[in-house]
């Protein structure tokens, strides 16, 4: 028997898979505390799981590694760890950096600059967070080498390294730009630099806690225009190629626009990992952020009833809305998070005819439980109203 458990945090994804060999923890969710809900672990105790198999987390983004780097952190019980490889090019990109803060603020100025320009905003407007990162993900591989690089090994000393390094950045230029609170040259983006500032901290955060953890770590680096997988795992990263020892990337130089673009790579959803976990005669598919560019025109066929996570938790955004259609399969229950924004659900989430969401009806938080028994998903969990 296979069991599906969404877990109802405050923000982002978090997701339990359980089977006969072993426990899978999907993404962490955001903040660990708010209003009195439990952290990520209590939430873990609370449906009787102690040890986890594997704890995978699809990218950098807070509302989804929050809750692991909480458990990389408290020394939680877990056999390994799958990380996007992202994270090795901004660890990599700031072993490489020599700069202090005021460098990361002007680069990021110059950046921002640049984002407003391919964004459509060549005037005063400031471009949104979205435009920042969107605009972004079409250089990044141009200012990065290939995944397939070999350099050396980035060892735990390394990573904490680098934590380190970005920390002490980010510090100083968030000092930085909060005395130029009257400065006209940062009138229009100031906020936005702030805000792109305080994810570079956490990222460094991220980082410290990975290398803290004396668990075992595999990488997955995004793979794009892929239209196979293979077929004969159990559970695996659809959308992604696992790291050797001593394959990681290299960033190319060390100047502060490739540390500000290797930051947009660990923050963007176009490169979201897909976990895709096969049971017996059952599928669960986790698209986390993911908008699913990766398979171009194809279709991702479940050949079994699956339980798929509903992209950017439900978003109406274009690039998730056609998952919906590349997503096919004989029958699929869609589970949705949680998420303040009004603009989800989206309206072919509504449209589907089993859903279930982990604050329907009264808005009150609660925990998603399928279970898979002879082929079918069987819901323990009412499924959500028309309006959700």
């Amino acid at each position: 028997m296979v069991e599906f458990l969404a877990l109802p945090v405050p923000e982002g994804d978090a997701f339990v898979v359980r089977d006969e060999r072993r426990t899978y923890l999907v993404d962490g969710g955001g903040r660990t505390a708010l209003s009195g809900l439990e952290s990520l672990p209590v939430r873990l105790h609370n449906i009787g799981v102690n040890r986890l198999g594997v704890a995978a987390c699809t990218h950098a983004d807070k509302d989804h590694s929050g809750g692991i780097a909480a458990l990389l952190k408290g020394g939680y019980p877990v056999d390994e760890y799958w990380l996007p490889a992202s994270l090795l090019v901004l660890a990599r990109a700031a072993s490489l950096y020599g700069g202090c803060g005021d460098q990361w603020v002007a680069g990021l100025h110059d950046r921002l600059k640049g984002c407003r320009t391919r964004a459509g905003h060549p005037g005063d407007g400031p471009p949104s967070t979205t435009d920042t990162w969107t605009s972004l993900r079409g250089v990044v591989h141009t200012d990065c080498a290939p995944m397939d690089t070999r350099v050396a090994t980035l060892t735990d000393d390394k990573i904490r390294e680098a934590s380190s390094r970005l920390a002490c950045v980010a510090a100083d230029a968030c000092r930085r730009l909060r005395a130029a609170k009257d400065d006209p040259d940062w009138a229009s983006s100031r906020t936005l630099a702030l805000r792109v500032t305080r994810t570079l901290a956490w990222t460094a955060q991220l980082l410290a806690a990975i290398a803290q953890s004396s668990a075992r770590k595999r990488w997955f680096a995004y793979a794009g225009h892929r239209t196979n997988w293979p077929a004969d795992c159990r559970t695996l990263c659809a959308n992604g190629d696992e790291l050797g020892p001593s394959w990681l990337p290299a960033c190319s130089s060390a100047d502060p626009g490739d540390l500000f673009t290797a930051l947009a790579l660990t923050q963007a959803n176009a490169e979201s990992l897909v976990f895709h976990h096969v049971g017996c005669h059952c599928e669960v598919l986790f698209c986390a952020d993911s908008g699913f560019g990766w398979l171009g025109t194809a279709q991702f066929g479940l050949s079994s009833p699956a339980v798929v996570t509903a992209p950017h938790h439900g978003s109406c955004d274009r690039d998730n809305a056609r998952v919906y259609r590349m997503v096919q399969g004989p029958c699929i229950h869609w589970v949705r998070t949680h998420h303040r924004s009004v603009r989800r659900p989206y309206c072919a989430y509504r449209a589907a005819r089993y859903r279930y969401c982990v604050r329907c009806g009264t808005g009150q938080p609660r925990l998603v439980r399928l279970k898979c028994s002879g082929g079918q998903w069987y819901a323990c969990t009412p499924g959500c109203t028309q309006a959700c």
